[in-house]
């Protein structure tokens, strides 16, 4: 059995066809806008994962907040992997915030125990 398959336009075979056109076939890309949506997102969220960014982004193209055809999940882990590779820092600033805050409530409360045990002397 063979499997031989004739494409023709207009009667005309298209492989001799020199003018006919191949189809336009819409691969999936990260715009510059889908760019800095992931860029965006981090900021606000360091623990945020790339299947949560690439959720984020599904949504926002039928809503036309983002324009072309999804992305592949792939590309939103590569692009993610290297921000987070040159952003090390960014990454780990919000544990440090917190652990900031934490000391200087522990500090607040050490300096109040210490001036009530003045004031009860």
């Amino acid at each position: 059995m063979s499997i031989l398959a004739s494409i023709s336009v207009d009667g005309k075979h298209t492989m001799l066809d020199t003018t006919a056109l191949s189809p336009i076939t819409t691969l999936p890309v990260l715009t510059t806008n889908m760019k800095t949506c992931i860029l965006e997102r981090p900021t606000e969220d360091a623990a945020i994962t790339p299947e949560a960014l690439f959720g984020i982004i599904c949504k926002k193209i039928p809503r036309l907040t983002l324009g072309g055809p999804p992305p592949l999940l792939s590309q939103v882990q590569s692009h993610t992997k290297k921000r987070r590779k040159a952003h090390k820092r960014d990454a780990v600033q919000p544990m440090i915030d917190l652990c900031s805050r934490y000391m200087l409530d522990n500090l607040k409360k050490r300096d109040w125990y210490m001036e009530a045990t003045v004031n009860m002397i």
